[in-house]
């Protein structure tokens, strides 16, 4: 027993689901007081105007995860070990975060918004973990990623994990929002899309 808490890959797992407890308590954290109302989506400082940020609540999520601004990399922004309904919206992802409440499609709305801006101004925003050798070796790695949200160029970095119970990755919700905030405090942060098994999760962070 001694030996196996000595192993880098049992501490690296241990750390990633700290990780994971850690950024699941700053979402419950930020959830709002009761009685409160929710901000209307005009009033929310990520929320911006719909002629150069098309996607809404009535958006499908496969329209999304298709859009050709991602060159066939959109996928990674949705949960891809949940069966998403081919007729899902953006006001539906509730249904496929089943760990996580106070879900506001304001915010994931916002979210896919900058990142579609960044990709239409030429700017690389999912980026491979793996090369193309090791993902034909293993063609499992080609459900990770790294998700860039561009704060100032030279600024401190951030990684993001998201949670998900290892059965999936809850980056839409978890993740996602976290990240967009610090790139428009100036950070710059980076969200890991990994497999969701402990052992890979920690191969694909590491």
């Amino acid at each position: 027993m001694k030996e196996l808490l000595q192993r880098p890959v049992f501490k690296a797992a241990v750390r990633l689901l700290l990780l994971g407890v850690l950024t699941l308590s700053l979402s419950a954290c930020a959830q709002q007081p009761a009685g409160v109302d929710s901000p209307q989506e005009g009033n929310t400082k990520m929320t911006m105007n719909t002629a150069t940020n098309p996607y809404t609540a009535q958006t499908r999520i496969r329209e999304v995860a298709s859009d050709p601004v991602f060159q066939g990399k959109g996928r990674l922004l949705f949960p891809l070990y949940k069966t998403i309904s081919s007729d899902a919206e953006l006001s539906d992802m509730w249904e496929y975060l089943p760990w996580y409440s106070n879900i506001r499609t304001d915010v994931t709305t916002a979210v896919l918004n900058r990142l579609r801006q960044d990709a239409a101004a030429g700017k690389q925003v999912i980026y491979p973990l793996y090369d193309e050798a090791e993902m034909q070796k293993d063609p499992e790695k080609r459900n990770t990623g790294l998700v860039f949200f561009r704060g100032r160029k030279g600024a401190k970095t951030a990684v993001v994990s998201a949670g998900g119970g290892f059965m999936y990755v809850g980056a839409i919700h978890d993740s996602f929002p976290h990240a967009l905030a610090l790139s428009e405090l100036g950070y710059n942060a980076f969200c890991p899309i990994y497999r969701p098994d402990a052992q890979k999760a920690c191969e694909d962070l590491s």
